[in-house]
């Protein structure tokens, strides 16, 4: 498992844990940029990488190809604002409205809350939320205004 370098401990501690459960469905998280440690709770990152990566990681169990499977997160701080990008491949389009994704789960009332928590932890940061999907690709970018 590689070691990540964010500048922020807790994303390199779930972006490794992480990176086991892509392994054991072969597919491998790459990660570029960096992550600030003040100004966003360690709660929140956990949310916003958490969430996005368990589904990436769902997505791409479901994959069939044989090749290796990638996880991209990229992450950039400009001023006060930090951009996340996350993107993973997908086995077809899913249907997004609204910046919502139905849980494709059989028990809905346990599942379908990670992109709902999502979004309210940009409504927190007065960011924007933006999730969409193409025919082999899903990505979900993130803006966070991290003023002091």
């Amino acid at each position: 498992v590689s070691e990540f370098r964010s500048g922020n401990g807790i994303a390199d501690a779930l972006l490794t844990d992480k990176q086991k459960k892509a392994i054991a469905v072969n597919a491998t998280i790459n990660f570029e940029g960096m992550i600030p440690t003040e100004r966003l709770s360690p709660t929140d990152i956990c949310v916003l990488l958490g969430n996005t990566l368990d589904n990436a990681i769902e997505a791409c169990e479901k994959c069939t190809n044989k090749g290796k499977k990638v996880i991209s997160v990229n992450s950039d701080f400009v001023g006060s604002i930090l951009f996340i990008k996350i993107t993973n491949p997908v086995t077809e389009k899913v249907n997004v409205t609204n910046n919502h994704v139905t849980t494709t789960k059989e028990n809905k009332t346990l599942h379908g809350f990670g992109l709902y928590s999502l979004g309210t932890i940009v409504k927190k940061y007065s960011g924007s939320l933006d999730i969409n999907s193409t025919d082999d690709t899903f990505t979900v970018n993130m803006n966070l205004q991290l003023t002091a």
